[in-house]
């Protein structure tokens, strides 16, 4: 049998008007238990449609902004302390992750001895930061 020619809107209508004229103590009780579920999802549906059709938050970038008559000391001295703030957080995650391996069972320290033997002792060396010409 096809299933499309026993799914008729008109046949539907008639059984549902046919349902409803029957004398049956708790036929609205089932009728509302069997509309509960599927009006719940069709509203699913829709709040979930409409939460991701809202556009994404704006991206704030800050900048910075600084007097026009700023030294080259004071640059410096800038790009120094900021340096060591970055420095300080990328040892700041080196550790956490250290403490990551350790947890889940790594011998971190193998590791680390066998990545900077791979480097070849690249990282060691001191970063130097370019000189700027005075203004």
């Amino acid at each position: 049998m096809n299933f499309l020619s026993q799914a008729n809107p008109k046949k539907a209508y008639a059984d549902l008007r046919f349902f409803l004229s029957q004398e049956r103590p708790f036929k609205l009780l089932f009728f509302t238990m069997a509309l509960v579920p599927a009006i719940g999802l069709v509203v699913a549906l829709i709040i979930d449609a409409h939460e991701k059709s809202a556009p994404p938050p704006p991206e704030i970038i800050y900048v910075e902004s600084w007097p026009i008559d700023r030294s080259m000391a004071v640059i410096m001295k800038e790009r120094e302390e900021r340096r060591i703030r970055e420095e300080a957080h990328a040892e700041q995650v080196r550790e956490n992750y250290k403490s990551l391996g350790r947890m889940v069972g790594m011998d971190v320290e193998k590791i680390e001895a066998e990545a900077s033997s791979e480097q070849g002792g690249a990282a060691d060396a001191p970063t130097k930061t370019p000189q700027q010409p005075e203004r």
